[in-house]
């Protein structure tokens, strides 16, 4: 035995590449093992797959007669074992259908195997929804839910799901559209080229807002035939009234162009998706901005930061700043409206009025009426980016005026101050929005007497009795158009219904004609009140003369510091809101650092030493299982590769 066994060891000393061969079988023996391994959990899923019974379809459906066909209406969960059906407003329930694509579904213990007549059930009642799911009983509480009053729009995208879309703005697909009338008429139905979405802030919301593109011209809800729409949410509105409110203002007005606007309840999919404003689309077209196709544009001001993500055409002024000029349509080079552009804002912004380069006056550059509507619909309904953000202008080469236009108007949720500032604050006449190297064209041009005159006369003839006429009538005829549907909107966003909206814009627009009356006409001294916040908007308030500010913004502690207060800019001075202000100023608040505070309540800024023990004692832990696993390691004569590497070098006879 030992013969053999010295032998068998010599004889791999002198052949030391059948040891290598072992090494390496034994190797490949382990990944054969894996390999097997993984096609033998491959197919048992797939062998599970093919055992596991298919959902049939969605949970809870209804059928509802449309038109001279059907429309199909899934449930929505809100997650705590409520279902709801939300009715458009031309349905009967009595004549729809309700179906389940689960096994052994039931709606109070009537099956609903192969449909179920809704002859019987009513909305706004509780029934209990019951089914089999994995051998067990599961029930769910349904509600069916009717809008009131509205027009209905279905889309169905081609993939039959919203996630390519919603995944990155700019995604796109195409689709199919059907548009019912209040009364369940069909009104249009069509191929849809695109369906994306749109927006800035309010994309970032859960619910997005849609840009569509049919495939054919269509007169949507007598709003005039075009192919591109826009589908507004207002997640950031609970009344959903501002757009609508001041889109019908600029009509009745008589501003050019102004966006035309109905609400709609959405469908995607099949799916209900709240209450939406259908509105044309700002473009150059013969039933939009009807300017000459060949020598115009359409721009408008956006954020420069915004447009470079987005990779969009724009131009920049030498004092647009953090602004700059979208070329929404055009058929002249950039260049060209560039320079327009440029000779506009040096002759706005200069004293005399008047362009240095090309020795126009800014009456000659702007159409002074165009502008004076654009300003006023900005002051009077306190729109946030007044002045800075949203701002369309357009030029028509067709015309002989040879003039630059203000409008139309567009994003208006962001309008009669929603309750958040005082009536004072200046909205498109302040001098800046972003920062002080932003042009402040409104600002600039209130300046001027021409604008001034034309402001005022407007104001006194148009907008204030327009907005009378609005507080005494047709003010209070909006919400009622939209309370069940603003209802069920909340609902399915986990909103708030804006139940007390309409009364904050009533009272918000009373309290900004007083104002406006004094500070357009009376005798008051006013002072400019900037305040600048750090984190890049500016607001500006009129305070009389000798008046306290009497408003704070509200900031609050952050990490960064303990918020210190009010500080004047330039003098460092304290300022305190309610002092009274005798002068033209701007302020800003200040945030006190925390870290003096934090470093002497460490002492020297090290750790005390019992801090320290839990941490040494893991380590100490962790080393001495080392040392144990090394020692094992040691004993075994190291690892398979370290044992090969010692075997003898061959020898070549």
């Amino acid at each position: 035995m030992w013969y053999i066994e010295s032998n068998y060891r010599q004889f791999f000393r002198k052949k030391p590449e059948i040891r290598r061969f072992q090494v390496t079988l034994m190797k490949s023996g382990k990944r054969i093992l894996f390999l097997m391994t993984v096609l033998f959990l491959g197919l048992a899923l797939f062998l599970g797959l093919l055992d596991r019974t298919p959902e049939a379809g969605p949970l809870l459906s209804l059928v509802l007669p449309s038109g001279s066909g059907s429309e199909t209406i899934d449930c929505w969960e809100d997650g705590q074992g409520d279902l709801y059906l939300f009715l458009p407003s031309y349905a009967r329930l009595s004549q729809a259908q309700l179906r389940s694509g689960r096994s052994g579904a039931a709606l109070e213990g009537r099956s609903l195997k192969g449909g179920l007549s809704c002859e019987t059930l009513r909305t706004d009642t509780l029934y209990t929804l019951s089914y089999s799911e994995k051998g067990n009983t599961r029930q769910l509480r349904v509600t069916f839910l009717q809008s009131q009053s509205l027009p209905t729009l279905y889309i169905d995208t081609a993939s039959g799901s919203m996630d390519y879309i919603h995944a990155q703005k700019g995604n796109e697909e195409s689709g199919i559209l059907r548009l019912y009338a209040q009364d369940g008429a069909l009104e249009c139905r069509g191929n849809l080229d695109t369906l994306k979405g749109r927006g800035n802030a309010t994309w970032l919301s859960q619910k997005k807002p849609y840009s569509l593109t049919l495939s054919q011209e269509a007169d949507l809800l007598g709003m005039g035939a075009a192919r591109n729409w826009i589908l507004l949410s207002n997640p950031y509105d609970s009344s959903n009234l501002r757009n609508k409110i001041v889109y019908d203002f600029a009509q009745e007005l008589g501003l050019a162009y102004s966006p035309r606007c109905q609400w709609v309840d959405l469908y995607l999919n099949g799916q209900y998706a709240g209450l939406y404003l259908l509105t044309t689309r700002n473009e150059i077209h013969p039933q939009r901005v009807n300017i000459s196709q060949g020598s115009s544009f359409l721009v408008s001001m956006e954020l420069r930061s915004r447009l470079e993500e987005q990779n969009l055409s724009f131009v920049s002024t030498d004092r647009s700043g953090a602004l700059a000029f979208r070329i929404q349509d055009s058929a002249l080079s950039k260049d060209t409206v560039q320079a327009m552009l440029q000779s506009l804002e040096n002759a706005v912004l200069a004293p005399d009025g008047v362009d240095s380069v090309t020795g126009k006056s800014y009456l000659e550059l702007i159409d002074l009426e165009s502008w004076a509507a654009r300003y006023l619909i900005d002051e009077v309904f306190c729109n946030f980016d007044g002045g800075s953000l949203s701002q369309f202008f357009y030029y028509d080469g067709g015309s002989d005026s040879g003039k630059i236009y203000a409008g139309p108007i567009w994003d208006m949720d962001n309008t009669l101050s929603r309750g958040y500032f005082p009536p004072n604050t200046l909205w498109a006449g302040r001098p800046h929005l972003w920062s002080e190297e932003d042009s402040p064209l409104y600002a600039a041009l209130w300046n001027k007497e021409a604008f001034r005159a034309e402001v005022l006369r407007q104001y006194r003839e148009l907008f204030r009795p327009g907005v009378e006429r609005l507080l005494e009538s047709t003010l209070d005829s909006y919400p009622g158009r939209i309370t069940q549907a603003a209802r069920l909107n909340a609902l399915r966003w986990a909103m708030d219904s804006g139940s007390g909206q309409p009364e904050i814009i009533r009272e918000g627009l009373i309290r900004r004609l007083e104002f406006l009356d004094d500070y357009f006409f009376g005798d008051t001294d006013y002072c400019l009140v900037q305040e600048a916040d750090p984190g890049g908007v500016w607001r500006c308030y009129a305070v009389p003369r000798g008046q306290s500010l009497s408003y704070e913004y509200g900031y609050t502690d952050t990490e960064q510091g303990r918020f210190a207060g009010y500080r004047v800019a330039g003098t460092g001075e304290s300022f305190d809101p309610y002092q009274p202000i005798v002068s033209d100023l701007t302020f800003c608040p200040v945030w006190e650092s925390q870290q003096e505070e934090e470093q002497s309540q460490r002492g020297s800024g090290s750790l005390p030493l019992w801090t320290m023990a839990p941490l040494a004692g893991l380590l100490g832990i962790l080393a001495l299982l080392f040392l144990i696993d090394l020692s094992r390691w040691r004993r075994n004569g190291g690892n398979a590769h370290e044992r090969a590497q010692k075997l003898p070098p061959r020898t070549e006879v």
